[in-house]
């Protein structure tokens, strides 16, 4: 008796754990910066690649259960804030090593970014 409910507290702790784990989706990003200076005295190169460690591109692990998550990771990082700075973007994305397309077949997300002519190619130049 003992036995068999060591048995089963073993087999539910580890379903428990299992339902929980992370699928992998990895987001890689692509910036055009724009030409010329920063307010602050730098390159807006070096700003806008600043955030994938001074390079143009890098991946980035995102958390997410499901293709879905996934896919809805990576439009969310079309977002662009920093209009005098990065000129564009390219999101790409992998779930589970697989290329993944957005809800119009396209492997670049921000084609279809509902925000892409406010937030993109506006540079103060």
């Amino acid at each position: 008796m003992r036995l068999t409910r060591a048995i089963i507290k073993k087999v539910l702790i580890t379903s428990l754990i299992g339902s929980f784990t992370f699928a992998q989706c990895i987001v890689h990003y692509k910036r055009e910066a724009c030409g010329g200076q920063h307010r602050n005295g730098k390159t807006n190169q070096v700003m806008s690649f600043k955030k994938c460690g001074g390079t143009a591109e890098c991946d980035k692990e995102k958390a997410a259960t499901s293709l879905s998550e996934c896919q809805a990771a990576a439009l969310k990082a079309c977002a662009n804030k920093r209009y005098d700075i990065t000129k564009l973007k390219v999101i790409t994305a992998t779930w589970n090593g697989a290329a993944i397309q957005d809800a119009h077949g396209n492997s670049d997300f921000c084609l279809k970014y509902a925000n892409r002519d406010k937030e993109f190619n506006r540079c103060s130049q």
